[in-house]
């Protein structure tokens, strides 16, 4: 078998590396960034797009995270999507695993509450977290976040060394409660990424609480200090909000702010999916002004060395990375396709504290819905996404 890989950055890395081990043939490495062409990938030198015109190929596996720019410039070229390639032979390059399932905010947006009662306030073990992150021994990154708050797990810091110690990049997604406690005990020196969200319920208690405690705390550590990212995940109920924050930001100087419009957690069928439909629909005509206040911010905030970034409500079917390089794992072990659709009462790929992860990952199962991520018909589970 022979394949063209799409990407030049980590994720193509992460497919060379794979082929070469399964000893699958490469034809060629392109990518559609000119500043790109030239540039090597394992000792394979990346290519314009145009080379799809002249190589022999089995299929072309799209390695980037921005899919829709990958197979536009694929489709120029005059591929097809029967010349994507469908199947995995690497290992997840991003697992996504939830710690705890305990939170103390209610916060509107979130699923949280529709979790049956065995589910809620459940803590991962750390025996089960490293038995997940040894299965697949070339993850490369790791992001610690699901329905409740992971710094509420007391063996957190466990497991963020523990992932370190292996190599892999490492972040977590925080509403900052308890965070200035794992600054003292350590937390830093095991993160890559430090993400707070600043939209929850308790945001205002979030930002002061930033600034006098956690900010200070930061700035007094010897040791390398983590990428830190305010996350701000707006709506038609708070946009006023965001409009509030940027002198927040400035006395914080965090290295990024990242903007995010609302989606919608819950799935097709589940109690709350059409009240949080017709709410996402109703931020949609408040969008434009949310898009040029993100506009404002970033040229504003550039004078600073703040980096503003903006994820906005376009549609992902048949343009979403999640089922090919990352998965989602909930405290209790149960494999759904992404951060948000994590409701595995709905739509789960088995239980890999039950079951080995490798043979969910290379399953039938996983497999046929990668295929459906291809086809304009998309699974029902995520045709409707980010709605």
């Amino acid at each position: 078998m022979k394949v063209a890989i799409y990407g030049s950055l980590g994720i193509a890395q992460h497919v060379v590396e794979a082929a070469v081990v399964r000893g699958v043939g490469i034809a060629a490495v392109v990518d559609a960034d000119p500043t790109r062409h030239g540039q090597g990938v394992c000792g394979l030198v990346v290519e314009p797009v145009s080379r799809l015109r002249e190589v022999d190929f089995d299929g072309i596996v799209i390695a980037t995270f921005d899919w829709q720019v990958a197979k536009d410039a694929i489709f120029d070229a005059g591929c097809t999507l029967d010349d994507m390639y469908s199947d995995v032979f690497w290992e997840p390059f991003f697992l996504q695993i939830e710690p705890t399932t305990m939170c103390i905010y209610t916060c509107p947006s979130c699923s949280r509450n529709t979790l049956s009662a065995g589910r809620r306030n459940r803590h991962m073990s750390i025996d089960d977290f490293q038995r997940l992150i040894t299965r697949f021994p070339t993850i490369k990154r790791l992001q610690l976040q699901g329905l409740g708050e992971p710094t509420l797990n007391p063996e957190l810091i466990d497991m963020l060394r523990l992932s370190k110690d292996r190599g892999i990049n490492t972040s977590i997604t925080t509403n900052a409660y308890t965070l200035r406690r794992d600054i003292e005990r350590g937390i830093l020196k095991h993160l890559d990424k430090l993400i707070i969200s600043i939209d929850t319920q308790g945001q205002r208690d979030i930002r002061g609480r930033y600034l006098t405690e956690i900010l200070p705390a930061l700035n007094a550590k010897t040791l390398k200090h983590p990428r830190v990212v305010f996350n701000f995940v707006v709506g038609d109920d708070n946009i006023d909000e965001l409009a509030s924050i940027y002198e927040f930001v400035t006395k914080a100087c965090p290295d990024q702010l990242h903007v995010q419009f609302v989606e919608n957690w819950y799935v097709p069928g589940q109690e709350g999916f059409d009240s949080m439909a017709a709410f996402v629909a109703k931020s949609r005509v408040v969008e434009g002004e949310i898009i040029a206040q993100v506009a404002a911010y970033r040229t504003r905030l550039a004078k600073v060395g703040i980096a503003v970034t903006y994820g906005g409500s376009g549609r992902r079917a048949g343009a979403c990375w999640w089922p090919f390089f990352g998965c989602f794992i909930s405290c209790d072990g149960l494999v759904t396709p992404c951060c948000i659709r994590m409701h595995p009462e709905f739509f789960s790929m088995g239980n890999a504290l039950e079951e080995d992860l490798g043979d969910i990952w290379y399953g039938m199962g996983y497999g046929e819905f990668r295929r459906s991520m291809l086809r304009t018909n998309a699974s029902v589970i995520c045709g409707l996404c980010p709605q």
